[in-house]
């Protein structure tokens, strides 16, 4: 079976970016942001570990 990665743009509304990976539930996570919007993806990380699915974190700053 082959390995699942769920690529999401993070902005201002973050509800998208938590549905999208409920649905597909995937088994990797990429997340591309700004360093303004970066407390987004710490939220939508936290909002998932809350329903028990937990990615390591990585973070890569350009």
């Amino acid at each position: 079976m082959s390995e699942k990665l769920f690529v999401s743009l993070v902005g201002e509304q973050t509800i998208p970016n938590i549905l999208g990976v409920l649905h597909f539930k995937p088994d990797y996570l990429l997340f591309i942001t700004t360093w303004d919007m970066k407390n987004k993806v710490r939220y939508i990380l936290d909002t998932l570990r809350e329903r028990d699915l937990d990615w390591i974190d990585h973070a890569i700053l350009i």
